[in-house]
């Protein structure tokens, strides 16, 4: 228990951006963050008929295209 205790790293929960706000963070418009996505640039999920993205990976993304 003492092991589990000093190396434990609780989840982070998943924080999902909307289109709009992905595009917000970008200073882009709502088609380019469809272009981006469609050219697989950007990974977006389906949610109850709602496209979302992992502010995690759009982060990562940044600092890939950087």
């Amino acid at each position: 228990v003492e092991n589990l205790k000093i190396h434990f790293q609780p989840k982070e929960p998943i924080e999902l951006l909307t289109r709009k706000q992905v595009a917000k963070m970008f200073s882009v418009n709502l088609s380019t963050i469809h272009n981006w996505t469609k050219k697989g640039a950007l990974t977006s999920y389906g949610k109850q008929g709602r496209v979302y993205y992992i502010r995690k990976e759009i982060e990562q993304s940044i600092i890939q295209l950087n």
